[in-house]
């Protein structure tokens, strides 16, 4: 419309799609009738959540299970960093009082928890900032 009004009234909407646009797609394709589509996968299951903690509070850098089962907010210290796991995902919560140390390599010992547990690789990992939208 705002087009139309533009050109007052003699704009004309054309679709000519050449070889150039279609021949990297492979060609024009047939749009599939709903019935035709396969059902749309049921969300992976939530397995038992597991929750560690990342900490150099001692001077060494320790990663250590804190939590197991039902896991909370609550558990969350903002003087770290932590790691849940609830099965089909990682996520990194990094507190805001966390040391440098401890946010630089969040991301790294997420990364050597993934090949430890023989996750798969390509397992999504969010990253979660203290006081920022958590992930549902």
């Amino acid at each position: 419309e705002n087009l139309e009004n533009e050109r007052a009234g003699k704009a004309k909407v054309t679709s000519e799609l050449d070889d150039g646009f279609w021949g990297p797609l492979g060609g024009p394709g047939d749009i599939k009738a709903a019935a035709e589509v396969p059902v749309i996968p049921e969300p992976l299951p939530v397995g038992e959540g597991v929750l560690f903690q990342l900490s150099d509070s001692t001077g060494d850098l320790q990663c250590n299970e804190v939590g197991r089962g039902d896991l909370t907010k609550g558990m969350l210290d903002s003087g770290n960093v932590y790691i849940c796991d609830p099965g089909h995902r990682l996520m990194v919560w990094i507190g805001n009082g966390a040391s440098d140390r401890e946010r630089r390599t969040a991301m790294l010992t997420a990364s050597k928890y993934l090949r430890f547990s023989s996750k798969p690789l390509t397992t999504p990992v969010a990253i979660v900032k203290e006081g920022k939208a958590f992930p549902e």
